[in-house]
């Protein structure tokens, strides 16, 4: 969990993955820019809430850190905080706004803290004039519509809206989140008093000084490529090498930042891309879950022949149709491939759907899986209701973490050994919240997903999610689901419906037991 506690400045550059150098942070230290600070010996510690923890340790301890931003306000590359001024359309303050979103969402996300205001000596105190009016006029859906009508393109803002209570006042606090496929350039022109406040085209990024610029400078240029490398748009990523180079301008190719496992984003994203080219060429939609997990600091090189034998020991059989599923039947059974195995299997033996699965295992451990929703593999279902079942959901999440816990030990790898997983559903943009169990289905109403993909990244050792189990399914649950209007499930649902997960049958589990006892963690 999250807490106040203290970091030295190298521990804080590490953190922050060399965004924020010890040197700089030393010179704030020094000039008491950062709150709470002090000096042992010949060391400075900072509070670690002044760097911004990764994204999935955001959204299981959300509220704390957002706690932590008022109590030990300081700004970075990630935080920004505003005076108290009450938002409506196209007054300069929120026009700047604007800018400063954008320039947030074009540098891998961030916080907005509205109602602080920054003294001559570049601390922060709460502005006096933050009142109920000020706070309430911020809200999700209508700061989102506005900055929406100046992005150009498909692409929209992905932001959130919070109220903090702090010491008496009602802090709203925006987090931003990155691009999805495309940095997000400004669609016109505002200008307010013969100032020009937007311009078109004009893309903007918010730089480790805190400024919210348009990329100008070879620097700046650098900024939003490391993120797009980083983000793995490599098409992107070219055409921006090739944007820069008309400009005139010389920028190095950054090089790419450590990514844990056997550079598992890099190896998951290729993965994704293979199922996606499959799924298209056998006419499925790109509407999918993929799940992969990798080995972290680890060295492990398995014979073909014993990834085969772990696959197939590994298949759970839970809830009808298996997971990590592995048949014998030509053009559908695994086949051996220079890194490891891939199987491909279309099956049409449900009666009045078919189903779709991919999945590869390489030699070094790294496992991911690629599966359409069932809620759209129905053939008689009405197209007009583009669904996505929360009990279903659930399950799958279920089985795909039980699925990590069993191939590794059937792998023999030691249950202290960390590993990474990442799980994704695609192409949610739309869809309306529903149940396969119509008691549940009735009590909803209509929750729209507004996002069209949801990430979940996790790292963990295996007995760490084998002992909270229940934790993470509700942890990756509850945060899918909050893109659904911001739909909270009670916890009682949840254990209920992993109540019926641990009922089905028992074989493809070797301590379905030891999961079944940990399931209300």
């Amino acid at each position: 969990m999250l807490n106040f506690e203290f970091i030295s400045l190298a521990k804080a550059e590490e953190l922050s993955d060399g965004e924020q150098k010890a040197e700089n942070l030393k010179k704030k230290c020094r000039k008491g820019l950062i709150k709470g600070a002090f000096k042992s010996g010949n060391t400075w510690f900072i509070p670690k809430s002044f760097i911004v923890p990764p994204e999935s340790a955001l959204l299981k301890e959300g509220k704390v850190f957002r706690r932590s931003l008022l109590e030990y306000p300081g700004e970075n590359l990630r935080v920004d905080y505003k005076s108290a001024e009450e938002f409506r359309a196209d007054t300069s303050y929120s026009v700047k706004l604007v800018k400063h979103i954008l320039g947030m969402a074009n540098s891998g996300g961030g916080f907005l803290i509205i109602g602080m205001k920054e003294k001559n000596d570049r601390s922060f105190s709460i502005d006096d004039n933050l009142n109920p009016s000020i706070s309430n006029s911020y809200d999700t859906n209508s700061l989102s519509q506005y900055v929406n009508k100046f992005i150009a393109g498909e692409e929209k803002i992905n932001l959130v809206v919070y109220k903090e209570e702090f010491k008496g006042r009602n802090f709203p606090i925006i987090q931003i989140f990155s691009f999805e496929e495309n940095p997000l350039f400004c669609k016109r022109d505002f200008s307010l008093g013969g100032k020009k406040i937007l311009e078109e085209n004009a893309l903007y990024i918010h730089t480790p000084e805190t400024r919210t610029v348009r990329t100008a400078s070879p620097k700046e240029w650098k900024q939003i490529i490391d993120l797009c490398i980083e983000k793995k748009k490599k098409d992107f990523f070219q055409g921006f090498l090739g944007l820069v180079e008309n400009t005139g301008l010389s920028v190095d190719k950054p090089t790419e930042k450590g990514i844990v496992g056997p550079k598992a984003l890099d190896w998951f994203l290729k993965q994704e891309k293979k199922a996606r080219s499959y799924m298209k060429g056998d006419k499925f939609e790109e509407a999918f879950l993929g799940f992969g997990h990798w080995l972290i600091d680890a060295d492990f090189n398995w014979d073909i022949t014993v990834l085969k034998q772990c696959a197939e020991e590994s298949v759970l059989r839970r809830t009808g149709w298996p997971f990590g599923v592995f048949l014998h039947v030509d053009g559908k059974k695994p086949i051996a491939l220079g890194d490891g195995i891939e199987a491909k299997i279309i099956s049409d033996n449900f009666g009045n759907r078919k189903s779709f699965d991919y999945w590869f295992l390489d030699k070094k451990g790294s496992f991911y899986q690629a599966r359409v929703f069932e809620e759209d593999t129905f053939y008689d279902r009405d197209k007009s209701e583009n669904l996505i079942f929360f009990d279903t959901r659930i399950w799958r999440i279920a089985e795909a973490l039980e699925h990590c816990v069993q191939l590794y030990k059937k792998l023999k790898v030691p249950k202290t050994t960390k590993v990474g997983l990442r799980i994704i559903h695609n192409d949610l943009r739309g869809r309306l919240l529903s149940a396969s169990n119509s008691n549940r289905a009735f009590a909803l109403r209509e929750r729209k997903c507004g996002a069209n993909r949801a990430v979940y990244t996790l790292e963990a050792t295996l007995d760490e999610i084998e002992m909270k189990f229940a934790y993470y399914v509700k942890t990756i649950t509850k945060d899918l689901l909050s893109y659904f209007d911001f739909f909270e499930i009670s916890e009682d649902v949840i254990d209920e419906i992993l109540d019926e997960y641990f009922s089905w049958r028992k074989q493809g589990s070797i301590n379905s037991k030891k999961l079944s006892e940990n399931r209300k963690v």
